[in-house]
């Protein structure tokens, strides 16, 4: 009687046995994977009884490499104490980049042969800058080189020769900019008053650290260090006849010089021209110090190396 009884038992796990296996069967791949996840296993046992699902189905013909992450790895739930959800990344805010800008705008760095192409070329390796280097200056990394050298005090006569270059290519750009080898820049920053520029550019918008009136007449000169114009003003400048300048500091020259122009055309700088101040905590002249940064660069560098 006994042993009927076992025998009984003994099929009877068979058959509950048969129906397990049979219903495993009929589970498609991403089921039997959904359950693995779903499991209270740690890590190491869902690997265990992942090996052991490549095993049982590599049989019928089952790649494990076809698995892709999303199917072994699709939105977890992140199971901690006093917390319970879904954890979903948050998408990323996207930062302006300048490259987005590059077709709309030129930005000039007039060099000497003292300079560093390599360091300015990196720095503003994101912008659509060129390097303008005296006839001298025989570097590879030289965009443009005009036809004459000058030195310090002629900047002006190269400042000229720059803008005669641009009054050749004065429709290929909406925004035109001039900065100088020491100077450093919040590139955010710049990206804002490019595009501002840019999507006004048919106005005459010239921005930059305005100095002290010039001594010639009405109009605002900015500093050397960065400044930008439209094509507008730069098609202004380039309809007048403009000297060649004496010695003297560059920036005050074209301030001058635009300012002439306008009034050589009747035209009222004060009303028709939108002077855009730059921020001057987000543009740095020669040195940088924040936190621990020290750093500086320039001409008083390049004498202290020669002491």
């Amino acid at each position: 009687m006994r042993g009927i009884l076992t025998n009984k038992i003994l099929n009877t796990l068979a058959v509950v046995c048969t129906l397990v296996t049979l219903a495993r069967s009929t589970l498609n791949e991403d089921e039997s994977i959904n359950n693995l996840l779903d499991s209270e296993n740690d890590l190491y046992s869902f690997s265990h009884e992942l090996r052991e699902f490549y095993s049982a189905t590599e049989n019928n013909g089952y790649k494990p490499e076809s698995l892709t992450i999303d199917d072994i790895f699709p939105i977890r739930t992140y199971k901690h104490e006093g917390f319970n959800g879904t954890f979903i990344k948050p998408p990323e805010k996207k930062r302006n980049s300048l490259i987005e800008l590059k077709d709309d705008y030129l930005m000039m760095v007039p060099m000497n042969k003292n300079e560093d192409i390599e360091w300015v070329k990196n720095m503003y390796s994101d912008m659509n800058m060129v390097t303008i280097c005296d006839s001298e200056d025989k570097r590879k990394g030289c965009d443009v080189t005009l036809k004459n050298s000058y030195p310090y005090e002629e900047l002006p006569k190269k400042t000229l020769e720059m803008f005669q270059m641009l009054c050749r290519n004065q429709h290929d750009y909406k925004v035109y900019a001039k900065i100088d080898f020491d100077t450093f820049i919040s590139k955010e920053y710049i990206y804002k008053v490019f595009k501002y520029m840019i999507d006004n550019y048919k106005k005459r918008i010239y921005f930059g650290d305005p100095m002290n009136k010039n001594d010639q007449g009405n109009g605002i000169a900015m500093n050397g260090k960065f400044y930008a114009f439209t094509s507008t003003v730069l098609a202004d400048f380039c309809s007048c006849k403009v000297p060649v300048p004496s010695k003297g500091l560059e920036d005050m020259w074209f301030g001058t010089a635009l300012s002439k122009c306008y009034q050589d055309k009747n035209i009222d700088a004060s009303s028709q021209i939108l002077y855009l101040k730059s921020k001057e905590d987000l543009i740095h002249h020669k040195e940088y110090k924040k936190k621990n940064v020290d750093f500086q660069i320039g001409r008083k560098v390049l004498q202290k190396q020669k002491k």
